[in-house]
């Protein structure tokens, strides 16, 4: 299991996300994660953990008005939002609406159907 101080991506990742869909006006979300360890801190007692305060921000943001759920997906079990994940690091930060799914994505998005 890799070290949650390493890096802090899949947090702030998941802050993202609900901080938009909440903005949206979404009412019922659930987001999935590959990050057991992020998902352990959320879940469990972060108070050792260098990401305290993005942890804290996660739960700030579940306990709204609204039904949240962050859980586990493994990476294998969703080639599409992996593929999806890596691509946007070679992007600007925010949103980005896809209208129609690159010719890349269309193999995993077949492979994401049959598995």
């Amino acid at each position: 299991m890799k070290d949650p101080s390493d890096t802090n991506q899949p947090q702030d990742a998941i802050i993202t996300v609900l901080k938009t869909v909440w903005d949206k006006g979404y009412n019922k979300v659930v987001i999935e994660t590959d990050s057991k360890v992020s998902l352990k801190l959320i879940d469990g007692d972060p108070n050792e953990s260098p990401l305290l305060a993005q942890i804290n921000q996660i739960r700030g943001l579940k306990e709204r008005r609204w039904e949240c759920e962050v859980i586990h997906q493994w990476r294998e079990g969703n080639l599409c939002a992996d593929w999806l994940t890596k691509r946007s690091l070679s992007l600007e930060p925010g949103v980005l609406k896809i209208v129609s799914p690159p010719e890349e994505l269309r193999k995993w998005l077949a492979y994401d159907v049959v598995a």
